[in-house]
Parts: structure tokens; sequence; C-alpha cells
């Protein structure tokens, strides 16, 4: 979805090539860094209650 609005922003000279190319960059760092995190904070709370 978000990198449907950003190409359509560019076609329509709305943002530059370079804010579109940081805006597609963070889209799929986020998208990729987000099944990491997830799993890293579910494991973290499971540690937690099992110290408790």
């Amino acid at each position: 979805m978000e990198l449907i609005v950003l190409n359509i922003g560019y076609d329509l000279n709305i943002i530059g090539i370079e804010l579109y190319a940081i805006m597609v960059l963070m889209a799929l760092a986020t998208t990729f860094l987000k099944s990491p995190l997830i799993l890293y904070i579910e494991n973290f709370s499971v540690y937690l209650i099992l110290a408790a």
C-alpha cells in the first residue's frame, strides 16, 4: 500500500526522486524488520514471565 501511494506521488511530481528513494527504502526496511522484532519482543516477554 505504501509503495503504491509513493508511486502515485512520484508520478504526479508531488515528491522528488530523493524523497521517493528514501521513503521506499524505509518502507522496505520496516517491512523486513517487522517479523524479527515481533519474535524478539515475544521471546523477551516469555523470558520475563518465566523469570518472575
